[in-house]
């Protein structure tokens, strides 16, 4: 429902590891995100610690600003286009140029989710979002479409995949399927 953060480590400094740099994952666009610390420790080794958040980031400093001489920006309608208008009025084309993040697109919505009446002035857009998908259920991320430069937002449904649901085929994690690289147990009082 939130934005993720991620943290990995280098061997040796690589310039193109900077700051606000989008990096992503194995070509998987669904795993990209934007690099927000770097740490170079050169006391034994010179080992480098970068951290980052997800794109979906990006929504947690944009404030929810309504249409001029409006007071509030209201939707009565299913949320996924609530969650697609708070990003496209705030991210994507907002009214005011300044705030358009520049290489954010955004997917057509498939008007998922249940009819909703709802109402948001000067909240951050990545609370309003989590919000709309705790109760949803549905999900929201930004990707990375490297080959076109752009980040796309986009609205998702999870797929139930526990052993029982009686409908789509379940994942199983086991070292036995070779799915699991390493496990640990704690029990704790």
């Amino acid at each position: 429902h939130a934005y993720s953060e991620f943290q990995f480590k280098l061997s040796k400094v690589n310039s193109i590891i900077q700051e606000d740099h989008r990096i992503m994952v194995n070509n998987d666009p669904y795993r990209s995100g934007i690099i927000k610390y770097i740490n170079i420790d050169e006391h034994e080794t010179e080992e480098v610690t970068v951290k980052g958040f997800c794109l979906r980031y990006l929504f947690a400093d944009r404030n929810i600003w309504p249409e001029p001489g409006q007071d509030h920006d209201v939707y009565n309608t299913e949320i996924e286009n609530i969650m697609h208008g708070f990003v496209t009025k705030n991210a994507v084309n907002p009214t005011n140029t300044n705030r358009k993040y520049p290489h954010m697109v955004a997917s057509a919505s498939l008007n998922r989710g249940g009819v909703l009446t709802f109402q948001s002035t000067y909240k951050p857009l990545a609370d309003e979002l989590e919000s709309l998908s705790e109760s949803s259920g549905l999900g929201a991320c930004v990707k990375l479409d490297a080959q076109n430069k752009q980040e796309v937002f986009e609205v998702l449904e999870g797929i139930d995949k526990t052993y029982d649901n009686g409908v789509n085929q379940p994942y199983i994690f086991s070292r036995k399927f070779d799915n699991i690289i390493k496990r640990s147990y704690t029990k704790s009082n």
